[in-house]
């Protein structure tokens, strides 16, 4: 019981040093872009209880390093690629029992298939200081009433949301952030002050707190000009 409450605590620690970390990066935008986008990808693998470097298809029940290693051996990286494959093909990949197979199957269906689109409200050309909002929609394809998050080794039970960013890479400046938790579509807005005159290239992310893989990017370009003077 003590481990468990020391794993419990931990993780919240953890959960609150992003959400903090993520508040004071749309507040002043300096800090580093790629290293906010670390912080995600270091708590989604806590909860699934990975590696770094650890291979997507640890998400799914009974997966050993042995079939791990025998699906990259027929070119299968990802829950993609297990599930493009043909029913009888990928039984012969798996070599389970046919419980083991409904588990499998279970975990494949609960994994998150998330489609992101957007609209910048003011048009892709604004003024230099202006308010720039982004609307995003974000649409579940499949399971649309999702249970709790399949993750065995997690100290308690946890719920799938999603952060939507906005950020330029190029800097390593973030814009925006919220954060959405839904079933079926979720619409979010995002709002911040246009930068400096210039053309900039950011992209707008949709990164799922709890499983590895799933995460949406769409570019877009914001052509900024001076601020006309007021007389």
């Amino acid at each position: 019981d003590y481990d468990i409450y020391l794993s419990v605590t931990y993780f919240i620690l953890l959960e609150l040093c992003i959400i903090l970390f993520f508040f004071f990066q749309a507040e002043d935008g300096i800090r580093d872009f790629c290293l906010s986008r670390g912080l995600g990808d270091v708590y989604k693998r806590q909860v699934q209880a990975q590696w770094i470097n650890d291979s997507q298809l640890f998400q799914l029940p009974h997966f050993t390093q042995e079939l791990v290693q025998r699906c990259k051996n027929q070119g299968i990286e990802d829950l993609a690629d297990l599930m493009n494959m043909e029913d009888d093909d990928r039984i012969k990949l798996l070599q389970m029992s046919e419980q083991e197979i409904e588990e499998v199957a279970e975990a494949c269906n609960r994994y998150p298939s998330v489609n992101l689109e957007f609209t910048v409200k003011n048009g892709e050309s604004v003024e230099s200081g202006d308010v720039v909002a982004i609307s995003a929609v974000l649409t579940r394809e499949g399971e649309m009433s999702p249970e709790n998050v399949i993750a065995p080794y997690f100290p308690k039970e946890k719920e799938e949301s999603w952060w939507v960013v906005v950020g330029d890479a190029k800097s390593n400046k973030l814009y925006g952030i919220k954060r959405v938790t839904f079933n079926e579509q979720s619409k979010v807005e995002i709002k911040f002050a246009a930068p400096e005159p210039g053309e900039y290239e950011l992209t707008l992310y949709a990164v799922c707190d709890s499983y590895i893989g799933c995460d949406q990017g769409q570019k877009l370009t914001l052509k900024v000009t001076p601020a006309e003077e007021q007389e």
